[in-house]
């Protein structure tokens, strides 16, 4: 088993870090290999692969992997490759397997599933300029784990209220605040806000997230973004209600023309115990010195100039690891 990554990471369909090279080896080493489900239930798709290839490939690893949770992660940007996501992987028998899922890329539909997900527990979906039709995931009572990107965000429906780790990346202000509305369960979140159409004009609502621990806000100011105005990004930070908060990592824009006013006004409403505190932008020196003053019980506080690059694998990963925490408790 360490010939391929750990799950839910998959290897290559072909090649020599797929274990279907353990099958070419020889007729003992494929018997073994055939004889092991647990070497094909993680399932990766990629470009360059025919797509009647593909298929019957997806058809032979479900099968290979016997009764193991699946993980599956497509990665298309030919259209022809499309049809993958409507291959044995949404059958019936497939999808009530299915515990990973993440399609990137530029996919013109979304897996048709119409039954059950009993183990579906992360949802990862990064696609660009998506138009197909809405997509509701059903009946998916273990699913904890979402990261969605861009216009997706109103392009499915799913079991918003069960969700604990979510990252919503280049989205509206307005959209961001119509799914955590209905999100109360969060534990970790991070949000990329994308400004929207009239940023200012964001719909003012309380968002009580009372399990909420740790909250990460950034603003998108690609060139192609729209503009998030200082008091747009205040007036999102002030509608929250988090009395379980532990860690806020922040563009300084999210905390308004008096910043310290800002976060003092949070963490009165919220009740909250703040324990790391990362504001992120340019400032004096002095400013470190100021909020430590204003809060003496916050025993950690940075001020680095910028995010890190980081990717959206990465992100991915810690919602992962940090959801599995609480799954053993």
């Amino acid at each position: 088993m360490h010939f391929i990554p750990v799950y839910p990471d998959a290897p290559p369909l072909t090649g020599p870090a797929s274990p279907t090279t353990l099958a070419c080896v020889c007729r003992r080493w494929r018997q073994i290999a055939f004889a092991i489900p647990a070497l094909w239930r993680a399932i990766r798709f990629r470009d360059g692969i025919p797509y009647e290839r593909a298929r019957h490939m997806s058809e032979t690893w479900i099968k290979r992997s016997g009764a193991f949770l699946l993980s599956i992660s497509v990665d298309i940007d030919d259209p022809g490759m499309s049809g993958i996501l409507t291959t044995p992987l949404s059958t019936a028998m497939a999808t009530a397997r299915w515990e990973h899922l993440r399609i990137r890329g530029t996919p013109s539909s979304l897996p048709k599933t119409g039954s059950q997900l009993p183990m579906f527990h992360s949802l990862e979906l990064v696609l660009t300029a998506f138009s197909g039709d809405v997509r509701t995931f059903y009946d998916a009572p273990q699913l904890r784990t979402v990261l969605l990107q861009g216009s997706i965000v109103s392009k499915v429906t799913l079991p918003w209220i069960q969700l604990t780790c979510m990252t919503l990346k280049y989205v509206w202000v307005t959209e961001c605040v119509r799914v955590l509305a209905q999100t109360p369960n969060l534990i970790r979140c991070t949000v990329i806000i994308d400004g929207g159409p009239e940023p200012d004009a964001a719909v003012r609502v309380d968002l009580g997230l009372p399990f909420l621990e740790s909250l990460v806000l950034k603003n998108n100011t690609g060139i192609w973004s729209a503009s998030l105005t200082p008091a747009a990004a205040g007036g999102f930070l002030g509608s929250l209600t988090t009395p379980s908060l532990r860690r806020l990592d922040a563009e300084d824009k999210f905390l308004g023309p008096h910043p310290i006013a800002q976060l003092e006004s949070l963490v009165s409403k919220s009740g909250s115990t703040l324990q790391d505190v990362c504001i992120r932008g340019t400032f004096s020196a002095s400013v470190g010195n100021r909020y430590r003053q204003a809060f003496p019980s916050i025993p950690t506080f940075s001020f680095p100039d910028a995010y890190e690059e980081t990717t959206d694998e990465d992100e991915f990963e810690r919602e992962y690891e940090w959801d599995s925490l609480y799954d053993g408790e």
